[in-house]
Formats: C-alpha cells, structure tokens, sequence
C-alpha cells in the first residue's frame, strides 16, 4: 500500500516538478553564455557586461528558486490532503496514518533530493559552458587527474568512507527539512480551528528563523574550537577522527529527524481534529 501512497503524492508533484527543472535547465544555458561573455579576453562595452551579471545572477536566482517552489509544493500537497476536506476522505481510507505520513515523509525526500540534483547539474552546465575551452582541454584533465590522484593520497581509502557519509547526511538532512516542514503545519492545523495556513505559513517561518540562528552560532562558536583541536592532531588520526565526527553528525541529524518523526505521528493519530 505504501507503495500505491508514494505513486500517487510522487504524480502530484512531479507534474510541475518537470516544467520548473526545464526553465532551470534553460536559465542554466543562458547563465552560461553569461558567464562566457564575463569570462571574455575581448574589451566589451561597459552595458553589455552589466547585463551579463544581471543575467548570471538571474540564473543563480532561479536555482534557488526552484528549490524553494518544490518545498512550497511539498507544504501544500502535504497540507491540502491531510488538513482541507480533502482530509476527510484521506483519513477514511483503509490505510494507517503512519503509511500515509510515511509516504509524505519518502515523497518529499525524493522531490527535494531530484531538484538538488537538477540544480548541481544546472551549476556544473553553467560553469562549462561559461568556460568550456578550458573544461574541454588538456588541462582540465591534467588538473582533474592531479587533484584526485593527491586527495587519494592524503586520505587514501577513506575517501569511498566520506563519500559515503556525505551521502547518508545529505540524505538525512533532506528528511529533516521535510518532517521539520511538516511538524510546523501539523502543530499549527491542531492549535487553531480556522486560518490554519496562515498559522502554518507563520510557525514555520518562527521555527525556521530560530533555527537558522541556532545553527549560525554553532557555525560561529562551535566549528571554530573543532577546527583548531583537529588541526593539533597527526596525520594519522585526523582522518578516522573526520570520519567519526561525520557519523556522529550523521546520528545527530537522524535523532531529531526521529524526534520530529514521533510527534508528528503523535499528532496525526491522536491529536488531530479536523472539524
């Protein structure tokens, strides 16, 4: 069942989920061609070059914008089918809330994980187009061969460890930032009887604003006093230490993805009230 439940959420998202990564794709080839123009031996007039970085930023824009419409699509499938009327026939269907969440849950992982692949492409085409003279030279392999050949030497087999890692948390990260989405609007919609997406809109924003501060002060703080203590460690240890430091990251990130996992639950299955 909870594979008819994800096909389903993933055929309403995905709808125009295809449409926004084409203009991305297209801005991309045009921020591109920008890039080119910027990156140019040729004195060009002063005109031009303004407009090609109002065009290269334009082009960084709308991949941030891309991103930001798949979460405004995720909070408003999630939201109209567990807290309009739509909800009244979600609820009575023969399927448990945790199938029903789990399947939001998996949906806007996927949505939120295909759009930041889309969106690195989108990178990876601008900066080659903007300078493919060099990406299609020797050089370029010459410095790619060397650059890997020396991080294998510096971490050697850890590397396939990190990538690894990087992978998990970046995965767990994208479910954090779901569940967080859809803890705001469940938590608002079972305070308030009317203007629940108002609420929701507004304790998302409270909770992410205070977040992000959070988070800037552990940037600010915390990172720095890890820096200089791993910095005073040998060759040896340093990496083993990286490695554990991201799976504790890693463990860090998934206990509150399951904090914030168990109450939405909770509140789904005994708290809602959608009268």
């Amino acid at each position: 069942m909870l594979r008819k439940l994800l096909k389903y959420d993933l055929n309403a998202v995905f709808r125009l989920w295809w449409a926004a990564a084409a203009v991305s794709v297209i801005m991309a080839v045009v921020g591109g061609f920008a890039n080119a123009i910027l990156n140019a031996d040729r004195d060009l007039p002063m005109a031009v070059r303004t407009i090609a970085s109002m065009v290269q930023f334009l082009a960084l824009f709308s991949f941030i914008a891309f991103f930001l419409v798949m979460l405004v699509m995720i909070f408003v499938r999630y939201y109209r089918n567990f807290f309009t009327d739509e909800g009244y026939l979600t609820f009575t269907l023969p399927v448990s809330r945790k199938a029903l969440l789990n399947s939001k849950a998996l949906m806007g992982v996927i949505a939120l994980g295909a759009t930041a692949g889309v969106c690195s492409a989108d990178l990876a085409l601008m900066a080659f187009i903007g300078d493919r003279d060099y990406y299609l030279s020797e050089k370029f392999r010459n410095d790619a061969a060397r650059f890997f050949k020396e991080m294998f030497e510096s971490i050697g087999g850890y590397s396939f460890l990190y990538a690894l890692e990087i992978a998990v948390l970046g995965a767990a990260v994208l479910l954090f930032t779901v569940l967080f989405l859809y803890t705001c609007v469940t938590f608002a919609s079972m305070i308030v009887k009317k203007g629940k997406l108002i609420a929701a809109i507004g304790i998302y924003y409270g909770a992410n604003s205070l977040f992000s501060f959070i988070i800037q002060m552990m940037v600010l703080f915390v990172v720095p006093s890890i820096m200089v203590w791993t910095n005073g460690l040998s060759d040896q240890m340093s990496c083993p230490v990286a490695a554990l430091m991201l799976l504790l990251l890693i463990c860090y990130v998934g206990m509150f993805c399951g904090i914030l996992y168990t109450l939405t639950y909770r509140m789904l299955d005994r708290k809602l009230n959608l009268s």
